[in-house]
């Protein structure tokens, strides 16, 4: 009797453990520390640590980036496999304000684009690239 209940809690385990999907490592998920500042899309976000992740599984709909309170979403113009070692945020400095210009995760690059009017900007001020580090 107690080897017929083993086989059928082993039978109900497997059956529910084939439902269920895992993921050993998030590749497009990462946490960075932006010690600035910064524009993405049409919003200003606060220095300070965020979560970035993609919106949806499909990677052109769209990246979050998450931060307490403060969040964005932003779609990006491309969107590029990549086999990048580390994750890595690209802002463009012009005059006094960082933007965001690409997301390097270990999985997809995104490229954000900075819209007209701050193009127009950045040719009559001094303009830098600064790069910032993540994790997964």
């Amino acid at each position: 009797m107690n080897k017929m209940y083993f086989t059928f809690a082993l039978a109900v385990m497997c059956i529910v453990g084939l439902g269920t999907t895992s993921r050993a490592q998030d590749t497009d998920g990462i946490v960075v520390n932006v010690p600035f500042e910064f524009v993405v899309g049409a919003k200003v976000l606060p220095a300070g640590t965020y979560r970035v992740s993609r919106f949806f599984s499909d990677p052109s709909s769209g990246v979050v980036l998450r931060s307490g309170a403060n969040s964005a979403v932003v779609l990006p113009t491309t969107v590029e496999g990549a086999s990048a070692p580390k994750a890595l945020l690209t802002f463009q400095h012009l005059g006094e304000t960082y933007f965001l210009g690409k997301i390097e995760t270990p999985g997809m690059v995104y490229t954000i684009a900075t819209p007209r009017p701050r193009l127009t900007l950045a040719r009559t001020h001094d303009q830098t690239t600064v790069q910032v580090g993540g994790t997964n």
